[in-house]
């Protein structure tokens, strides 16, 4: 294996700043010991975020980083500017 250019270690390559790993994740590569919590900032509410329910709208290949823009508040009924969390269940 060959360095790449700026590579503090041979075969290890450093990268880019633009890419980000939530950015390219997919909802099938996430461990099941992660959970998914929606959070409204309009009204503060935060729940969980069922994955086969994102499964059934968006695919098992869904991006993590267009979920937010799915989902919709129970309380208040928000579409606009809710987050996504992945959050590590305790062992």
């Amino acid at each position: 294996m060959r360095a790449s250019a700026g590579s503090a270690r041979p075969g290890v390559q450093a990268a880019k700043p633009t890419e980000g790993a939530a950015a390219e994740e997919t909802l099938d590569k996430l461990p099941e010991w992660y959970v998914l919590v929606g959070t409204c900032p309009a009204c503060r509410r935060s729940g969980p975020v069922e994955r086969r329910d994102i499964i059934r709208v968006m695919g098992r290949r869904a991006v993590l980083s267009a979920i937010p823009s799915k989902l919709r508040c129970k309380g208040c009924t928000n579409k606009s500017g809710n987050k996504l969390t992945i959050k590590k269940l305790p062992r």
